[in-house]
Parts: C-alpha cells; structure tokens; sequence
C-alpha cells in the first residue's frame, strides 16, 4: 500500500493531505509541525535528537553528578572501585565540577533542557497515529533511559540501600523487619551504606512492598554491589511492565494515545533518575493493573491490586476512595460494599505474615506523616480537610467510566503532590505522571510537566548541596513558593482561559435562549467540570442526530405524534444543509476511528434513524438516497413482520386519546379523568412516566390492561418495516444496528433478560440480513452499569443514548455516546444553531434536570 503527503492550504489553516490506498484525508498540522514541515526537517529526526539529548542530560545526573563533593562524602561512594566499569568512569579525564556555583549553574541548565526536550518530544506526537518508526524510536529510548538509569554511581541515592537493610532483616537474620531495628545488626554488610536517619526505628516500607523486598534481599547474596544491581534490575524490569500495562490499558481506552502515554511516562526525568531505585515503581505496577482489570469487567476484582498499591504507600489509598464512593454514587451499593470487603481482607492478608500487634499500623501512619507535607503547620490540617473533602467530592461525581475515574484520579494525585508532599521528594510523583498519562488531557499534562520541573530542581538541588558542600539558597522566597509557582502559575492561566470561554458561552446563551444573569451563572457551574476535564480541548468530535419519524402528524391520527422528528418538507431541508456545510459520516467510518484511530472529518456528523418506523422508508431514505447521505437505522427485532405487535406508546395514545370513556379506572396512579383534550394529554404524560418505572412484563401488562379497558388499542396496519423491506434498504446502502428485540425499558430487566435482548437482537439482524455490525442503541435511552458491562462482554464496539450533547472521541466512552434528539421544534434555523459545538452547552442547560429522560 503506497502512502504520499503533501501540504495543503485549507480556510487559512496548514494541514498535510494524507494519501492512502486511494483515499485522501486531511490532518491538522501543530505550529511545532508547520515550522518543521517549512524547513523541510521530518519530526521523527527531531524525536531522535530529543531522545539523545535526554540521554545525555541523564549521562549528567547518574554520572557526573554523583562525582560532586557533596555526593562524594556518602558512604555508598566507596562502592565505585568495586565495580570496574563504575571506576573506569570514575578515572576518566572528565572530572565532576567542584566549584559549587558551577554545579549548581550546570544543574539548572541541564533541568531546563531536560524538561524542555520532554515537553517538545510530548507535543511532537500529541494526539498522532504515529509511524512505526516513531513507535520503534520511543520505546527503544525509553527502555535505553530505564537500563541506564540501572548502571548510576551506586552513590545516586541512598534509599535503596535502606530498602536493602531491612529486607536482610528478615531474610538472612530472621527477624520482624516492622519490631526489630537494622541498628541491631551493624555488622550486616550493607549496614554501612544505609542512611542512619532510618535504621535506628524499626519498620519503615509497608507490606506490599516488603514481601518483595525479603525475597529480594534472599536472592542477593551478601556482596553490596550484587544487592544494588539486583534490586535496580527488579525495579527496570517492573518500570518495563509499567510501559506494557500503559500500551495495553490506552489501546482500550483511546489507541490514538498509546505513544503519546508511554513517552509522557517514560521519558519524564522523575520516572528516568528514581523509577530504578524507589518503591514507588512498584506502586505504580500494582496501580496500572488495578486499571487494566477495570477495563476488562473484573471492577471487583481490581480491588486486589489496588489494595497491593496502597500497601506499598499510602499515595494510592484516596485514590481506592474514590473508585468505591464512584459506586455510592451510581447507588451500586453491594458492588461497593464487596470492593471494599476484598479490599480490606486484601490488605489483612498482606499484613497477616508481619503482625504482632497493632504496632504495625500506627509507625506506619506515624512514618507517612512524618514524611509528608511541607506546607507550614498552620495550613497543614486544613490542606488535609480540604484533600479529603476534595477526594469525596470527585468520588461522588463519578459517571462509571474508567476514563472520568483517571482523571478524578489526576486530580487528587495533583492536590497531593503540591501540598501534601515534601519539597525534593520528586518520586512521589511517579503515581501522578503515570496516571495523567492515561488521561490523554493535555491541560493536565502541563500542570503535571511543570510540576514535575519543580521537584525535580529541588530533589536534585537539595540532594547534591548541604553541609558537605554549600552553595547559595536558588530564590530568596520561601521554598514552599518556589515549588508551587511554575505549576500554580500554570492552572492560573488554564483557569483563565476556560473562565475566558465560559464568559462567553454565558453572553451566547443570554443572547440564544434569554437567560438571566443567575441562570447563566447557574449554568457555568454546571459544566465547569467539563471544561476544566479538557471539553474542547484538541477535539476529535463527533455529532450524532438522532431521528424516529419523518412524517406529516395528520397522515398518521392514531400514532403518537410527539415523536415525530420532522416532516418530510423540514427534514429535506435539513440534510440540504448538511450537505453543503458538514461531513456526513457512516456508522462504518465511526467504527474505524474507535477501533483503529483513524481521524473523522472535523465536526462530523453521523444520521441516525430509531424504532424503524415505515415512513423512514417512505419519506427519509429517498432523501438520503438522493444527497448521497449514509444513515443508520436502529431496528427493533421482534417488530418486523409481526402484525400483532405495536410499540407500547402507540398502543397507549390511541386509547387514551382515541376513547369514547370519560375515565380510566384501571390505573395504578389512581382514577383518571380524560373528559377534555388536555386532560387526555395529561393523563397520557402522568401514565407514559409511571409505566417507565416498571418491570418490563409488568409495564406491559398494565398498558393491555388499560387498552382493553379504554378500547381502541388495536390497529389495523404494519407500522414498522417489514424484514424484506428492510433487506432492501441494506442493499442500498442503510446501516442497520441493534435496539433490542421488544424495546424494553433496559435498567428494569435482570441480568439474563438483558443479555437475551441484546444478543437476541443483534442474532436476528444477522440471521435475516447476513449481517451484523458491532452496535447498539439503548430503547429510551435507558442504561446503568449492568447494561454496559453486557454490551462490553459481548464485544460491542459503539452504543448510543439520548443524553444530548456532542462526543469528542479522545475522552468519550464509545459504550455511552451524546445524541441531539431532533424534534419538530427543530426547524432550519434552530437546527443549525444546534450544529454548532458550543450549542451543546444549551442542550445541556436546558436537560440538566432530565439528562436521563427517555425519548422513544
């Protein structure tokens, strides 16, 4: 297959045509790849000078840096002649700097080039369905930085050794590591190396790290530099893991982020320098996996590894919090309550082969909190309320999605990186890197690489000067400000901008829908949440219309008319417009771009048609037909060709609105008077709302029962398409999805009345029509978690609800798709205010109290 580029001037804006098997695409090009294209450099060479500029600055940090004076005074130094390619190094000619004010003018500008490569090497291949020699270049560079990282001077950090120390406890002298201090066994060979501050008290790492240790430390042998390298190579081989377990939970979640993920992660200079020699490796293992069981359906399973995480530290502990009060949320009271059962019999049994009282758990609170914040002691316990506050309160908003969870995730991984640890312990924010890499936002991708700049200046400032080798304090300000400036300075300026575009979302709706100045500022903080989440933010949008009839009201007296979509006149006029102004898309091209991460046309719109009512052949395919228009019909199975079988609506309105009775008796809800026109309509709203609260066998008796009383329910006519009608319009080209087979109310059936639904539909679709496509539309909209767990574990690939809005397909679960809900209010001026993107935020104002009412 032959691939050609060539760059196009489009409205104004640059954009590269891609050529492939004939078909030609368009792909917005950054200002980073305009520049790049006009002085004819390809990007992936850039990304091959970036990689080796990272490589060089970490040659710095984990060679040169450790020959310092200051790092020269630790114990761990004397290790240097015991490897020989580490005192080869040492004997070059190459000395380490010994004036302090060099090393610390060199620590700055390798800290800023290191970050800056990193940020450019993110923007490079942001949102791109990158070419394998991009892929080959960064995970050859990422897995190159893990393994040099492993080969540092053995004085680059001391913590390792720690770790070491109290493992051999355990293993060579079969003591408690948690009620017996290393200080006991001074003659233990890497006693020496350690840090005194901690080996005077027992304990320290928590349990879920600690089994792994004493296995370690029984592996190792006595020889120090056996131990280092060993331990080094435990923690590569798990950062390796890590990059698979990113691939694999992005190729999920949105494969178009997959190189973005893992070089977001990967080539952070935090993840590079301690990912090889701190714990928290392993706590970002067990979290990741926790992820990757939640995307394959095992959420209760995921508990396990989520519990391993927090026992390795007490970082990922919130983070369970908010995946149970996620559930509380949904009202999933027995799935919440048995995820935080396994979560604590997950956590006993990890503690189990340690305990001898509850000593155990209070040096462990005792230690995190002594290594915690730096916040002053006055502001300590409120930034404490306010993480937890903030922690229910992103719990409490969640929607089910494993995507809407990373990135409540993000944000309490981001309060407690800037006020709730300690300046300089740059490691601690590995389980913040790795989780905005999942999210694919790149406004939390910039707060989190300016954060990460900030603590990687202090960890490598403050562990390279001290008493040994002094140099002049970085700012004169508090060190508490300098730390949270950069990234402070940063979510100011994102702030302002959505502030900025809220404003003026607010004057647009005032001027649209006449709202008064509070509803607007009601409506703001309405979808503040989804703006800050990145709604707009590098889009990749898809608007989904949803139409059931297109009719005349008075051709059809005894059907409902309230859902009628359009009539034929207005909805000529509307696919007209969509012709000439937007990209129609099929439903195969919207496969493509989940499945493979093929790019929609920008603002594409994909035609929907539900219930396959009979007009939709008569009056909306010769349409469609004529522009040349695609459209998708969602097609109730047990319909066609059984004349006996009307929709429950239908059925209701001609009875009620058709009677000669004066009153219904037979309703649940009480007597009903149906003496005059409005009393009909009313009643028919009172009774069409209760009849959604059923069971399914239930509602339909009931809407029989009330039919047989009031008459006329029956009616002489096939009012959806017949299976050879149907046959025919797939030959011509309609796109024809599952709805069910009885278009049941979904959240009312039990878990086997689901699946026989959904499957059943999707069987007949394929046994009448050879074949099937993996899609789904919920009948009213109706959907819970249960619903969505079938459809995944059924392997459906797209289903849509009537929640109004558009999708941008970077961030939208492709299970629970926005559809705008054409009414016959929608006439040409109104729908193509309705087209537009920000009109979504009035769809949302105007349903903000009934985002889950159903349509038919």
């Amino acid at each position: 297959m032959q691939k050609s580029q060539v760059v196009m001037d489009v409205g104004g804006d640059e954009k590269i045509a891609v050529q492939t098997g004939g078909k030609l695409s368009l792909v917005d090009l950054s200002i980073l790849e305009r520049i790049l294209m006009k002085l004819h450099i390809r990007p992936a060479f850039v990304l091959g000078c970036l990689a080796f500029l990272l490589g060089l600055s970490y040659l710095f940090f984990g060679f040169l840096i450790p020959q310092t004076p200051g790092r020269m005074t630790r114990p761990s130094a004397g290790l240097i002649d015991n490897l020989p390619f580490w005192s080869w190094l040492h004997s070059l000619p190459i000395l380490a700097p010994e004036n302090a004010g060099t090393v610390a003018a060199l620590i700055i500008v390798f800290s800023i080039l290191v970050f800056v490569g990193y940020g450019i090497a993110i923007s490079l291949v942001w949102r791109k369905n990158s070419h394998a020699e991009h892929a080959s270049l960064v995970i050859v560079s990422s897995v190159t930085f893990f393994f040099l990282s492993v080969w540092f001077l053995p004085n680059f950090n001391t913590d390792i050794f720690n770790y070491i120390l109290r493992g051999r406890v355990a293993a060579v002298h079969h003591s408690n590591p948690y009620y017996t201090a290393a200080d006991e066994y001074p003659s233990d060979p890497l006693y020496e190396y350690a840090s005194h501050r901690y080996t005077a008290r027992p304990g320290g790492k928590f349990p879920g790290w600690m089994h792994l240790n004493v296995l370690l430390a029984r592996l190792a042998g006595d020889d120090p530099v056996a131990n280092l390298l060993l331990y080094r190579s435990f923690f590569f081989l798990v950062n390796v893991l890590n990059l698979v377990l990113i691939a694999a939970i992005l190729r999920r979640l949105n494969p178009n982020y997959v190189l973005p993920a893992i070089l977001t992660y990967a080539w952070n200079p935090i993840v590079v320098l301690n990912g090889q020699s701190k714990t928290d490796t392993v706590m970002v293992f067990y979290l990741l996996v926790s992820v990757w069981m939640l995307l394959g359906n095992r959420k209760k399973l995921a508990a396990i590894p989520l519990a391993l995480s927090s026992a390795v530290k007490l970082i990922t502990a919130p983070l369970a919090a908010v995946y149970i009060l996620g559930d509380l949320r949904l009202k999933r009271w027995k799935a919440a309550g048995l995820e935080l059962a396994i979560f604590v019999v997950s956590l006993l049994v990890i503690y189990l082969p340690f305990w001898q009282g509850p000593d155990i758990i209070t040096q462990h609170f005792v230690a995190f909190g002594e290594s915690g914040s730096s916040v002053p002691d006055v502001f300590r316990s409120a930034c404490v309320v306010l993480f937890v506050l903030l922690t229910i309160i992103i719990g409490l908003k969640q929607d089910g999605s494993v995507a809407q969870l990373l990135r409540g995730w993000a944000f309490v991984l981001l309060f407690f990186s800037l006020f709730l640890t300690r300046l300089g312990f740059a490691w601690y924010l590995m389980t913040l890197i790795a989780v905005v890499s999942l999210t694919f936002n790149r406004r939390l991708t910039i707060v989190m690489v300016m954060l990460s700049f900030s603590s990687f200046l202090f960890n490598i400032w403050y562990s390279t000067f001290g008493s040994h080798f002094k140099v002049a304090e970085l700012f004169a300000l508090p060190k508490l400000i300098v730390y949270i400036a950069l990234p402070g300075l940063t979510l100011i300026s994102l702030a302002a901008v959505a502030g900025y575009r809220r404003f003026q979302n607010r004057r647009m709706l005032r001027h649209i829908v006449g709202q008064t100045d509070k509803e607007a500022a009601s409506f703001d903080q309405t979808s503040t949440t989804e703006t800050i989440n990145g709604y707009g933010e590098d889009p990749h949008m898809l608007r989904v219309l949803t139409y059931h009839r297109v009719a005349e009201p008075k051709e059809t007296p005894m059907l409902d008319p309230r859902i009628i979509s359009s009539t034929p006149t207005v909805f000529a006029q509307h696919m007209e417009y969509l012709v000439k102004n937007h990209d129609v898309v099929s439903m195969a091209q919207v496969l493509e771009a989940i499945e493979n991460g093929k790019r929609l046309p920008k603002d594409a719109i994909l035609i929907t048609f539900d219930d396959a009512y009979r007009d939709f052949r008569e009056n909306a395919w010769p349409v469609l037909k004529r522009l040349g228009l695609p459209a998708t019909l969602f097609v109730p199975t047990a319909f066609p060709d059984d004349i006996t079988r009307f929709f429950w609506w239908d059925k209701l309105y001609r009875s009620v609105i058709h009677t000669d009775r004066s009153q219904i008796d037979s309703s649940p809800i009480g007597t009903l008077t149906i003496e005059t026109t409005e009393e009909r309509q009313q009643t028919l709203r009172r009774l069409q709302k209760y009849i959604k609260t059923l069971g399914h066998e239930v509602a339909m008796a009931l809407v029989d029962e009330i039919c047989t009383e009031l008459g006329n329910g029956h009616y002489q006519g096939q009012t959806i398409l017949s299976w050879d009608e149907l046959r025919q319009l797939s030959q011509e080209g309609v796109t024809l999805g599952a709805h069910t087979r009885t278009h049941p109310i979904m959240t009312q059936l039990r878990p086997a009345q689901l699946r026989e639904e959904i499957m059943g539909s999707f069987d007949d679709l394929k046994r009448e029509t050879g074949q099937a496509l993996p899609i789904f539309c919920f009948p009213n909209g109706s959907h819970n978690h249960d619903v969505v767990k079938i459809l995944r574990e059924e392997n459906f690939k797209l289903a849509f609800t009537v929640i109004d809005g558009h999708n941008d397909l970077n961030t939208a679960d492709p299970l629970r798709l926005r559809r705008t809900n054409i009414t016959r209010r929608s006439t040409l001026p109104v729908f193509r205010l309705r087209l537009q993107r920000w009109f979504t935020l009035v769809d949302r104002w105007r349903h903000r109290e009934r985002e889950n009412v159903s349509h038919f």
